[in-house]
């Protein structure tokens, strides 16, 4: 009944798993003789198949993901960059309020992947970084958020 009941809070699949559960331990009432080689069965071949179902089925999509964009921080980086021309680092440090060492850390990741261009420049005596989204990081930006599409229609059927 857990299963049936979680399922609601998680991946639907895990209803399934739980009406087995349920017709196993009804045999195994019914028949209780042979309650062991459905326990057997239960708890061990049965959560084999469903681990391996569960595997086929989502790591197909979980491996669409960017990880670059995993972190919360560089995945409002790039919803930012990807949304304008350029940004500058004071204002995308105070959008996204985080500190001067935080944001480049992130930056820098960003720009190692060359998802993000880097433009220094002078505005009088004073240094101005602007950042802008390359067309790899817009596309795989894209990407990413396609296969979070995905993963969320996934969960709906």
């Amino acid at each position: 009944m857990a299963l049936i009941i979680g399922s609601q809070y998680t991946f639907t699949d895990v209803k399934w798993l739980g009406v087995c559960e349920i017709v196993l331990g009804l045999l195994a009432a019914l028949i209780p003789e042979l309650g062991l080689i459905f326990w057997a069965i239960g708890f061990g071949i049965l959560h084999i198949l469903y681990g391996s179902i569960m595997h086929f089925k989502y790591n197909q999509s979980l491996e669409q993901f960017d990880k670059a964009f995993e972190n919360r921080i560089r995945l409002q980086i790039m919803s930012v960059l990807v949304a304008n021309e350029s940004y500058d680092f004071n204002s995308l440090k105070e959008l996204l309020q985080v500190t001067d060492g935080n944001l480049a850390s992130h930056l820098k990741a960003l720009d190692k992947e060359k998802y993000i261009m880097v433009n220094k420049s002078f505005i009088g005596r004073k240094p101005n970084t602007q950042y802008s989204a390359t067309k790899a990081g817009r596309e795989a930006f894209k990407k990413h958020l396609e296969a979070l599409e995905n993963l969320i229609k996934q969960q709906k059927l």
